[in-house]
């Protein structure tokens, strides 16, 4: 069972969720990491940055390629999707907030001022040569689009910008004081004319205000604009930053902080009461600043528990929402979907697969989405192998169903053996018998959920290639020590070779030794080779009136007669697969042979004393 999670907002709410089976232990979300995002010029390039509010350490993120300090313009930030926007020598360019990877670039020759991001657009102004005109740019088409012209607005006193995206509004610093101007189609709303120079406006919804600061000739105060009223309110004195080094601003709506660069770096303000809350201390000078806050990614341990269990849903806190709403993302989640924003939520998912829950927060007229994707996943263990000869080792190769996170595995070979590879070898001791072990598979997964198979295998034995040889008249007899083996092959050392299981050969080179080989195969396709050096010196040659057979051929009764006998004494009769068919104590000079066997020829093997000595005898019914 796997988890991913991933979080959208318009404004990032502190109600947050964690997931865990009951019975596991897990770990809470941290809270939201409070940034503020933008760059810098180190000398060379620009620096993607970021500086975090509460630990006030900056970090550089990424270089941004080809933008120079001189040519690098706005910005404006898509909190859902993490993006950030700023107008550069490339044209737009877009980029990843939480890691400056380029996604895009907008190659426009049109110098979009004042953008402000709404709804996968960014809408700005630009000087015709004539007139300032509103225009959006699509992020999906990448077509501009003019939406109408500032009337009374020249370029040159084209000023700061702020957007009102709940209800579609844009406020433009002009010659005419605030403008006030409908976003869809470029109407002037309305227009608040004031004397004072409104230095880095910012709109707060929450009390349908701008916020920003002027130079009153000896102070800079941060000062409020009522836009139902157009009255102002002076706030407060913004102590020791004086209008020279007074900078850019950005806006925390739900915290209700200003952030301002000054003199002594950047200045965090209460924007109800102008009381200078913090001051992050830094020489690095920030541009194009844009406040952002994520959620930190969620930890979870999930401990021995799958499918048909509890799935508990835990509110970290939820006192400053005031509604939520849960979906579950499962078929029979319609009539659990429910507004409720008590702490511990539990739902039960029926079957394998994926499934997306969102958790949408409401905080008066705003709100956020948190979705998470939970996959639970069915293991299915499998895997192939095949029978193998003793000494070669089984190879067991895991087809198992693929997971998004490797699972553990343990294989029982059978043997008493074990493994947790994913693929093992195993090599089986069957000390020359053929024997069949059942191996078992078992895949679990990283949350306890698991399946087991069972395959057999066979490890065959290999057959036995010794043989024995005589000699009888210059003529060699081989007969093998294992019979019902299904080939046998016969290398004589001069060149020749014999498939039969008992073979006879002469050698005509004349050589004393040879080297004899006998490859040996059974049923199982298993095989063996023994090879050895028969010699013809040493070894007692019968003389043909030492040991007569009578007659031959004959129907399977014959005689046998030794001209001189001696104690011990015995006659083999072996088949052409070198089988004994027959085996006889002999007494006396002449044994009197009567065998019940079909027609063909077979080998008679007479020991008399220390000698040996072979015989072909044929019997024909």
């Amino acid at each position: 069972m796997t988890y991913f999670w991933h979080v959208t907002s318009s404004i990032t709410r502190f109600a947050l969720f964690i997931l865990m089976p009951l019975a596991s232990t897990c770990a809470s979300f941290a809270q939201p990491t409070r940034v503020l995002l933008g760059v810098k010029w180190n000398g060379q390039s620009e620096v993607f940055n970021s500086v975090n509010i509460l630990t006030q350490k900056f970090k550089d993120i990424k270089f941004l390629p080809y933008v120079s300090g001189a040519e690098l313009g706005e910005s404006t930030l898509d909190q859902a999707n993490k993006r950030y926007f700023y107008n550069s020598n490339s044209g737009l360019t877009v980029v990843d907030a939480t890691n400056g990877i380029i996604l895009d670039t907008f190659g426009i020759s049109i110098n979009l001022r004042g953008i402000e991001y709404d709804s996968n657009k960014i809408i700005g102004t630009y000087w015709n040569g004539k007139a300032v005109m509103l225009a959006s740019l699509n992020l999906d088409t990448k077509k501009l689009n003019d939406i109408g012209i500032l009337k009374g607005v020249t370029g040159s006193e084209q000023g700061e910008t702020t957007f009102d995206a709940i209800n579609g509004r844009y406020f433009i610093k002009t010659n005419l004081g605030i403008t006030i101007v409908n976003a869809a189609n470029a109407t002037t709303i309305d227009t608040i004319n004031i004397s004072k120079g409104m230095n880095g406006i910012e709109y707060d919804p929450s009390s349908n205000s701008l916020i920003g600061n002027y130079w009153n000739g000896k102070y800079v105060i941060l000062m409020v604009l009522n836009i139902a009223t157009k009255k102002f309110k002076d706030i407060g004195i913004l102590k020791g930053v004086n209008e020279i080094t007074l900078g850019e601003s950005t806006f925390d709506k739900i915290n209700k902080t200003y952030f301002i660069k000054t003199n002594f770096g950047i200045t965090v303000i209460n924007s109800q009461s102008a009381a200078i809350i913090d001051t992050i201390a830094d020489n690095i000078i920030l541009k194009s600043m844009e406040f952002f806050s994520y959620s930190d990614q969620l930890e979870v341990k999930i401990i021995g528990k799958c499918i048909s269990d509890s799935a508990l849903f835990k509110l970290s806190y939820s006192d400053n929402i005031d509604s939520a709403k849960w979906n579950f993302g499962d078929t029979i989640s319609g009539k659990n979907n429910f507004s409720n924003k008590t702490t511990d939520v539990y739902h039960i998912y029926k079957n394998y697969g994926i499934y997306s829950i969102k958790f949408i927060t409401f905080y008066k007229n705003l709100s956020d989405t948190f979705i998470s994707m939970i996959s639970f996943e069915q293991p299915k263990a499998d895997f192939t192998v095949s029978d193998i000869c003793e000494g070669f080792k089984g190879v067991f190769t895991n087809t198992s169903l693929k997971l998004s996170e490797e699972p553990n595995y343990k294989w029982n070979f059978g043997d008493g053996q074990t493994s947790t590879a994913k693929s093992p070898e195993h090599l089986y001791d069957i000390e020359s018998i053929s024997q069949t072990f059942n191996v078992t598979l078992i895949v679990k997964t990283q949350t306890g959920c698991a399946d087991s198979t069972n395959i057999p295998i066979t490890i065959n034995a290999k057959p036995k290639s010794d043989f024995s040889f005589s000699l009888y008249n210059n003529l060699w007899s081989f007969i093998p020590k294992q019979s019902g083996n299904i080939k046998y092959r016969w290398s004589f050392g001069d060149g020749d070779s014999a498939i039969a299981a008992m073979a006879s050969h002469s050698y005509k080179d004349g050589l004393n030794s040879h080297t004899v080989c006998l490859k040996v195969t059974n049923t199982a396709g298993c095989y063996t080779e023994t090879c050895k050096q028969p010699a013809s010196t040493g070894i007692s040659n019968t003389k043909s009136s030492g040991f007569k057979i009578y007659p031959n051929p004959n129907t399977g009764n014959f005689n046998i007669e030794i001209d001189n006998p001696e104690k011990d004494m015995s006659i083999e009769v072996y088949n052409s697969v070198g089988e004994m068919v027959e085996r006889i104590e002999m007494v006396g000079n002449v044994a009197d042979i009567n065998l019940d066997i079909a027609s063909g020829i077979y080998l008679v093997k007479v020991r008399n004393g220390k000698m040996e000595c072979n015989q072909k005898v044929s019997i024909v019914k």
